[in-house]
């Protein structure tokens, strides 16, 4: 190959990573956690989740049986169907389990979260210190799952939904 051929392939090259690198960062940066709320009436719990992707807002909600085991799961279903509401048709988040663990420098909650696509399925893991408290952090634990994963999928295409 003449030497201006491989020059300009080595260029085309390195101008496509760049575009996925910023494309990456792009992804990384736009799904942002708007609001998380738990409203218990009685026997009944509701879980809210807004998440923002660039200008569109979505949310996902769960209800469910007001029990403290299950406040944190209702949560993290709620984050995973806001985050299905972003992506596109043949994908969807499925929560698989969460649970809070207290290690020597403090609290923090696990997720477990099911990406489907339309070649299968991947389990992902997240974890989300709870500072703030383990609302927040049920929420952010899913996200900290899915969100490498979603930058690597769809490095190269919008994210928009179709579901």
């Amino acid at each position: 190959m003449p030497y201006e051929q491989q020059t300009h392939a080595v260029s085309t090259t390195i101008e496509m990573e760049e575009s996925r690198q910023e494309r990456i960062a792009l992804v990384q940066e736009r799904i942002v956690l708007e609001s998380v709320g738990l409203n218990i009436s009685g026997q009944v719990a509701t879980a809210t989740v807004r998440l923002r992707e660039r200008g569109r807002v979505v949310s996902g909600r769960a209800v469910g049986r007001n029990v403290e085991p299950q406040r944190l799961s209702l949560l993290g279903d709620a984050a995973a169907r806001a985050l299905t509401e972003l992506l596109p048709l043949g994908y969807g988040v499925l929560l698989s389990g969460i649970r809070p663990v207290t290690i020597e420098v403090g609290d923090a909650v696990i997720a477990a979260a099911t990406l489907l696509t339309p070649g299968g399925e991947v389990t992902l893991m997240g974890v989300a210190p709870a500072d703030g408290g383990v609302t927040e952090a049920a929420v952010r634990a899913v996200l900290d799952a899915v969100n490498r994963r979603l930058a690597y999928l769809f490095a190269d295409t919008p994210l928009l939904n179709a579901n």
